[in-house]
């Protein structure tokens, strides 16, 4: 098989981990060339080993499919972003190119779409012995900007599930903060996966008005934790423990919930004699 060249504007101390890691690189020739600015990889199978043409050429695409996803989809993703959200604060934004790149590489997302790519790339191989990355993205690799942008659309569904939930959050604190607290301590007791709510007296606390007005509202779809937070927000207690009574209990998302709302305001305890009630 003739030798396949591989133009990129990446130099070759960048990508030489990369080329490491190639299955057939004992059964490949490799060499390097610079010149304006770009480089050239050459690749070639050694005399004895043409029965590995298939090998050789998937060895190649998956090569092609790494150089790009770690060294030029930065730009491509962060162009699609500004598109679609304007600037966004940069922290923000390298975390959200990060989250695609992980979905990009991800063997479990969008794995129809990522075998189209590789078919791309292995066939244009078959047609052609040198492929330049760069002109490659911007002229022909359709498969690989749909797959990039499927990948932004479900980072950017997560983010904006994320930026819902601290408004939530926010709304939430804000509420507490402006109203005068109705009892000084909650104390809430983990028993057989269900939640009790007591006073600082261990005497439960009486919420099935709670329960009623929620169902009214959302037609009898209420979950305890609904109740349970919706009686505390109402409380607006002062301090609150949750006895989660051993280690072995791990906080839950209600858990995780009310100490973004309550912050220091409350207490995580993991046994006391109290937690056996």
């Amino acid at each position: 098989m003739d030798p396949i060249k591989i133009e990129s504007t990446v130099p070759a101390e960048k990508i030489h981990h990369i080329i490491e890691e190639i299955p057939i690189k004992k059964d490949v020739k490799i060499s390097y060339e610079e010149y304006e600015n770009r480089f050239r990889y050459v690749f070639s199978l050694n005399k004895e080993q043409i029965d590995k043409d298939y090998f050789f050429l998937d060895a190649l695409t998956k090569f092609v499919q790494e150089m790009i996803i770690k060294f030029y989809t930065d730009d491509i993703i962060s162009i699609s972003l500004d598109r679609k959200l304007g600037m966004i604060d940069g922290e923000k934004r390298i975390e959200i190119i990060q989250d695609v790149k992980e979905v990009l590489i991800s063997n479990t997302l969008f794995l129809k779409e990522k075998q189209i790519i590789q078919r791309e790339i292995f066939d244009y191989f078959i047609e052609h012995k040198t492929l330049i990355i760069d002109g490659y993205l911007k002229f022909r690799s359709k498969g690989f900007h749909d797959l990039v942008e499927k990948s932004i659309e479900l980072v950017l569904g997560d983010f904006q599930l994320e930026v819902e939930y601290n408004e939530f959050i926010d709304t939430l604190k804000f509420l507490i903060e402006s109203q005068t607290p109705e009892i000084d301590l909650i104390n809430i007791v983990l028993k057989d996966g269900d939640y009790i709510l007591m006073d600082s007296s261990f005497k439960e606390i009486d919420n099935n008005h709670i329960s009623m007005i929620l169902e009214e509202l959302y037609y009898g779809e209420v979950s305890e934790g609904d109740v349970l937070l919706s009686t505390v927000i109402a409380l607006s207690p002062t301090n609150i423990v949750m006895h989660l009574g051993d280690e072995s209990k791990r906080k839950d998302d209600l858990t995780s919930i009310l100490e973004e709302i309550f912050g220091e305001k409350m207490k995580i305890c993991k046994g006391c004699i109290d937690c056996k009630i």
